[in-house]
């Protein structure tokens, strides 16, 4: 991998995000088949973790209930 490919792509990444990074690293690496392999090395490239989602506090259905 060269520098100007690794720069190009955390640029591209700074400016404009995730999606439009991962379409410059297919461009310069064809070998890429899929967005979602390419927004994670796209990641890994700008030196960004993927994005944490907290687990939902959602209350349990109770199915046992009386009436």
């Amino acid at each position: 991998m060269l520098e100007a490919d690794t720069a190009a792509i955390r640029a591209v990444f700074d400016e404009d995000g995730q999606l439009p990074a991962a379409i410059e690293l297919r461009r310069h690496f064809v070998g890429f088949i899929d967005n979602a392999t390419a927004r994670e090395c796209a990641r890994i490239i700008a030196g960004r973790t993927s994005p944490k989602t907290e687990p939902c506090s959602v209350m349990p259905l109770r199915l046992d209930r009386k009436r």
